[in-house]
């Protein structure tokens, strides 16, 4: 973490979002007082992870960005996702209903001094040291102590995702609000985003992931957890527009691409 101190010393304040093609809009939210500057970026932070499990322990952190997901759907679990322009970062938060207080849209600044940092599906996600050698990170789990960490701002914006195609896709957008568009499920059967419990072979729910294609045959695929409220939705056999979150993950034994959904209006239809 050394490191970290001596880049942090040698930087000048950055400004959160510059250049990014997000418009805002005035929402009157919950905010606490006197929140500090961001002192870093997501992106620089993301750079000085050295491939384990760090703790950020030996100077202040400071980043800030808007929420870009919510739980409503119960596709994202205890997690929250947050853009400041130039990266991502899932925030393991560890509470239910989160949409209530952490909403898609708002600001938030995050204090990370006392958090753990870890990079998984080529994301930066931050939490607390976990007892289960297992996991890399565990959740904050409390309320009061997620919000020492984690300042929400009267402050707002519309969430622009960025329309890119599948060659295009690159690791450094991981993690990030992207729309493909003109894809078509790669199955002939009928099927649905995932396996709720009402139709699980098992009887608990089944997450999948169903593989779309372009008239070119690039691939990718949607995640859906056995969780979300429309899981036994079927899923559209013409071709749509699609926009979630960008994952890179090992499907079937092989690197690919993944988009997971914040609910069903992420998914539209050309007609």
């Amino acid at each position: 973490m050394k490191r970290i101190y001596h880049i942090l010393t040698l930087m000048t304040m950055v400004t959160i979002l510059s250049g990014c093609n997000y418009n805002s809009f005035d929402t009157v939210l919950y905010s606490e007082p006197e929140i500090p500057l961001a002192n870093i970026t997501i992106s620089q932070l993301k750079s000085l992870y050295q491939g384990i499990p760090t703790d950020i322990t030996d100077t202040e952190i400071i980043i800030s960005g808007y929420i870009i997901t919510s739980d409503k759907s119960n596709n994202f679990y205890r997690t929250f996702i947050i853009d400041d322009g130039t990266a991502a970062a899932e925030i393991y938060a560890g509470l239910y209903d989160m949409h209530n207080n952490y909403k898609q849209g708002q600001r938030v600044t995050v204090l990370a001094k006392g958090l753990r940092m870890t990079v998984n599906d080529g994301m930066l996600q931050l939490g607390i040291r976990s007892h289960n050698s297992n996991y890399a990170i565990d959740y904050i789990g409390h309320a009061e102590l997620l919000k020492q960490h984690v300042l929400r701002h009267n402050e707002s914006t519309i969430i622009t995702p960025t329309t890119l195609s599948i060659k295009n896709l690159t690791e450094e957008m991981t993690g990030r609000l992207v729309t493909i568009r003109d894809i078509t499920v790669a199955y002939a059967a009928d099927t649905t985003w995932a396996l709720p419990d009402s139709i699980s072979p098992t009887s608990s729910p089944l997450s999948a992931n169903i593989k779309f294609k372009t008239p070119m045959n690039d691939s990718i695929y949607v995640f859906t957890s056995g969780y979300a409220n429309f899981a036994g939705e079927k899923v559209p056999k013409q071709e749509v527009n699609i926009t979630g979150i960008l994952l890179h993950n090992e499907i079937n034994g092989k690197p690919n691409y993944q988009l997971k959904l914040r609910d069903l209006d992420d998914v539209e239809t050309n007609n």
